[in-house]
């Protein structure tokens, strides 16, 4: 099984000006988009090597992506509703 990359600039293309001021000026904001790039990127390496065994690991590492996904969002339409970019 071939994996594919989630990258945020691709799942949110119409905030990547947003993605990039919230990464300078969010920590917390910053902390989120790190530990969402390296969910997807553990997610992407255990589906390029395709260990059955893992697939439970895969599935707990592709919810926790999905609630980052989320997390972030969640900041991106924050703000650009309060114009914070």
């Amino acid at each position: 099984m071939n994996g594919v990359r989630h990258r945020l600039d691709q799942e949110f293309p119409e905030f990547q000006q947003t993605i990039h001021s919230l990464k300078q000026n969010d920590p917390q904001f910053a902390q989120l988009v790190n530990q969402y790039n390296k969910t997807d990127k553990a997610i992407y390496g255990f589906q390029q090597k395709f260990h059955p065994v893992v697939n439970h690991l895969v599935e707990q590492l592709k919810r926790e992506r999905v609630r980052l996904k989320d997390a972030i969002f969640y900041k991106l339409q924050s703000a650009a509703k309060f114009g914070a970019t």
